[in-house]
C-alpha cells in the first residue's frame, strides 16, 4: 500500500516528464519537406527512374534489397544487397528547409564497388558529391557500350538553380538585351549611308545593291555635284561603282515602315519629310526603274577605263589591309564626329540628316560641302580630275606616313609619294619604259625627281598636258590622278634626253614611221625593241 501513496502532482510531473516531445522534436517537425537533390539516369533512355532526396531523409540505401524504395532496388547480379549508401547531411546540424544548406554524401558498400565520375570509389569509401557528378553502381566491361540498363546517375542539385525571381529576372533582363541587339541590327540595316536616318522612300542602286533615302541619291546624284570630267558617269556613293540603273525598293520600304511603327521616334518630322520630297528627282515616278544608264554616250568608255583604275587600286588597298572588312554591307555605319561636336578648326555642325560622304581611304564619314563657298580650297573634300572623295585636306592631315595622307589630295606640284614609272607609260610600250628606267637608275635619279621636273616643266610652261590642259600645278588631285596626270608628261620627259646620254643599242634604232602613234610597239615587243617610237608620226611623209 505504502507504493501507492503518490500524489497527484507527482503522477502529472511524471507523465510530462515521459511523454511530452521535446521543443527541438517540435521545431523539426514543423520544418517543411523540400526537394533537395535528384539522382538522375545518365544514360537516355534508361530502364531506371530517378531517385528524389528530401530534406526530411537522412539515409537512403540501393541495392538489391527488397525493403527499399523501389526506385533504389536493382536486379543486376553486380550489386549487392546493400551497394551504396546517400547520406543527407544538413550544415546547420538540423533540419531546414533551404535546400541550400544540405550536403549529400554517398558511401561505398558494394563488393564490386561503385564508381563516382569514372573512378572506383572503394568499400566504405565516402566522398561529398558535386553538381554533375556521375554516379554507377556497375561499371561495363571494356567490350561493353553504355546502353539503357547500365545504372548510372547524374546528381543535380537543387540549390544550383536560382530561385524563381531571380531566375525570372534573369531571363527578362537577357530577353531585353537580345531585344536591344536585334533593334540596333536593324536600325544599322535601315539607315541610310547619306543622311545617317532611318530610309525615307528607299531605293537600291545597281548592280552593287546599296541603299539610300530617294532624295538622298537624288541630292547626291545632281549632275551640279558631279565633275565634267566623268559626263554622264554616276558612282555609288558607298562603294564607287558605277550606277546602271536606280530602282525602288517595295521590301526595303516595308520593313522600314514596320520597324517604324514599333519605334515611332526614330521617326522623321512631318516638314523633313516634305522637304526631303521636295529634293526627289524620283517621287512623280511610278515605274520600278527610276533611273537607266545610257550606255551608248561617248562619254562613258572613257569613264570606263577611269572608274576601272580606281577599282584596281582600291582593291590592292583593300587586300593589303587587314582592317578592311569584306563587304561594306558588313560595316556598321560610321557616325560623322561633325554631327556630335563642331569641327575645331571652322566651327561647323551638320544639321539633323545632313547629307555626308566616305573618306575613299578610310571609309570615315564627312559632312557634305562640296558647294559650301565657306570651306577653303585647302581642305576641299574631292579630287578634281576623278571625284572622289578623302578626308586629308578637310581634315588637314599633317602625317606623311598616314594612309590618308599619302593616298589623299594635295595640289599636282606637292605629291611627294610617287615612287614607280606608271605601267602604261610611254604610250604603253613596255621596251620604251625599260630603257628610261636603265636612264634614271645609271643617272641616280629617283622617279620623283622625274615627277618634280615634269611639275616644274608644266608651271613654267615648257610642258602642256595632251589630256588635261586646263589643270595646273596647283591643282588639287589625289595620288591615283597624279600618276594619271603624270602618265603622259613622261614622253615629253623621255623626248628631252640627249642621246649621248643613252646607249648606242638606243639610239642606233631606226625610227618608227608611225613613232608615238604606232600600235604595233603595244602588243609586239621585237617591234617596239627594233625601232624607235620616241617621235612624231611621220607616216604621211612617206610619199
Amino acid at each position: 500500500m505504502a507504493t501507492l501513496d503518490a500524489t497527484l502532482d507527482e503522477i502529472i510531473v511524471d507523465n510530462n516528464e515521459d511523454d511530452a516531445p521535446s521543443s527541438e522534436v517540435i521545431a523539426e517537425s514543423e520544418v517543411k519537406r523540400v526537394e533537395i537533390a535528384k539522382l538522375i539516369p545518365a544514360i537516355s533512355p534508361s530502364n531506371f527512374n530517378a531517385i528524389i532526396i528530401y530534406s526530411d531523409e537522412k539515409v537512403i540505401e540501393l541495392g538489391r534489397k527488397p525493403e527499399f524504395r523501389p526506385e533504389c532496388i536493382f536486379s543486376d547480379g553486380r550489386i549487392s544487397t546493400v551497394h551504396g549508401r546517400v547520406n543527407i547531411i544538413c550544415d546547420e546540424g538540423k533540419a531546414s528547409s533551404d535546400p541550400t544548406k544540405y550536403s549529400i554524401q554517398f558511401t561505398d558498400l558494394g563488393r564490386n564497388g561503385c564508381f563516382v565520375n569514372g573512378k572506383k570509389l572503394g568499400t566504405n569509401n565516402s566522398v561529398i558529391l558535386s553538381e554533375g557528378d556521375t554516379i554507377g553502381l556497375v561499371v561495363p566491361s571494356i567490350s561493353h557500350k553504355l546502353s539503357s540498363e547500365l545504372p548510372i546517375y547524374t546528381l543535380a542539385l537543387c540549390n544550383s538553380t536560382p530561385p524563381p525571381n531571380q531566375q525570372t529576372q534573369e531571363l527578362a533582363d537577357q530577353e531585353e538585351q537580345r531585344t536591344q541587339e536585334i533593334d540596333d541590327a536593324m536600325a544599322n540595316e535601315l539607315t541610310c549611308p547619306i543622311c545617317s536616318g532611318i530610309f525615307y522612300r528607299p531605293v537600291s542602286v545597281i548592280p552593287c545593291l546599296h541603299n539610300f533615302c530617294s532624295s538622298c541619291l537624288s541630292s547626291w546624284l545632281n549632275p551640279s555635284n558631279n565633275n565634267s570630267y566623268f559626263g554622264q558617269n554616276m558612282n555609288c556613293p558607298t562603294c564607287r561603282a558605277t550606277i546602271q540603273e536606280v530602282r525602288k525598293n517595295p521590301t526595303l520600304n516595308n520593313l522600314t515602315e514596320t520597324y517604324l511603327k514599333t519605334h515611332p521616334k526614330q521617326d522623321r518630322e512631318k516638314e523633313e519629310k516634305e522637304e526631303m520630297d521636295k529634293k526627289d528627282a524620283y517621287i512623280n515616278k511610278t515605274d520600278l526603274v527610276l533611273y537607266k544608264r545610257n550606255n551608248n554616250n561617248n562619254d562613258d568608255s572613257d569613264s570606263d577605263s577611269d572608274d576601272d583604275y580606281h577599282r584596281r587600286r582600291r582593291n590592292r588597298r583593300d587586300e593589303t589591309s587587314s582592317d578592311e572588312s569584306d563587304s561594306d554591307d558588313d560595316t556598321p555605319v560610321r557616325v560623322c564626329d561633325e554631327c556630335t561636336n563642331p569641327n575645331p578648326i571652322d566651327n561647323y555642325q551638320c544639321a539633323a540628316h545632313a547629307l555626308h560622304n566616305s573618306c575613299s581611304t578610310c571609309n570615315c564619314r564627312l559632312a557634305f560641302r562640296h558647294h559650301d563657298t565657306s570651306l577653303s580650297p585647302d581642305r576641299r573634300q574631292n579630287c578634281e580630275l576623278c571625284g572622289m572623295i578623302y578626308c586629308n585636306l578637310y581634315k588637314q592631315v599633317t602625317n606623311t606616313q598616314s594612309p590618308c595622307y599619302i593616298s589623299g589630295i594635295h595640289k599636282l606640284k606637292e605629291h611627294t609619294s610617287i615612287i614607280s614609272l606608271p605601267s602604261t607609260c610611254l604610250n604603253n610600250n613596255q621596251v620604251e619604259r625599260d630603257i628610261l628606267i636603265d636612264y634614271i637608275r645609271t643617272k641616280n635619279i629617283t622617279v620623283q625627281d622625274v615627277y618634280n621636273t615634269c611639275m616644274t616643266k608644266v608651271e613654267s610652261g615648257t610642258y602642256t598636258h595632251p589630256s588635261y590642259p586646263n589643270f595646273t600645278t596647283d591643282s588639287r588631285f589625289c595620288q591615283s590622278c597624279a600618276y594619271k596626270y603624270f602618265n603622259e608628261l613622261i614622253y615629253c620627259y623621255r623626248a628631252e634626253i640627249d642621246s649621248a646620254d643613252l646607249p648606242a643599242t638606243v639610239t642606233s634604232r631606226p625610227t618608227c614611221w608611225y613613232g608615238r602613234d604606232c600600235r604595233t610597239q603595244i602588243h609586239n615587243r621585237g617591234h617596239a625593241s627594233r625601232f624607235n617610237h620616241i617621235s612624231e608620226n611621220t607616216s604621211n611623209n612617206r610619199h
